[in-house]
């Protein structure tokens, strides 16, 4: 499954905006190992492993952070094959 542009943009604006904000999440999101994509496709694995169908903006975004934050995540992702579906707000810089 592939996210929209806008989905994509509005995680990653979230992830800037709390590195600027936050030096220890900074850190974790410089990983070399990491990167936006395999992010939306952790969040996009969660989400449909919780059976749930709908979820806070906030519930979203700590999904997003829990990537970045821990070192062994990217490992094993795979595509997600049901369709999903997640809204997340604009976030203005």
């Amino acid at each position: 499954m592939k996210a929209t542009n806008h989905f994509t943009r509005t995680i990653l604006t979230y992830l800037e905006l709390r590195a600027e904000s936050d030096t220890l999440f900074a850190e974790s999101f410089a990983k070399e190992n990491k990167n936006i994509d395999d992010c939306i496709t952790y969040i996009f694995n969660e989400v449909q492993k919780s059976g749930c169908m709908g979820f806070a903006d906030d519930e979203i975004y700590s999904i997003a952070v829990h990537y970045y934050d821990y070192p062994n995540l990217y490992k094993n992702l795979t595509s997600c094959t049901n369709q999903l579906i997640i809204i997340a707000n604009n976030i203005k810089r």
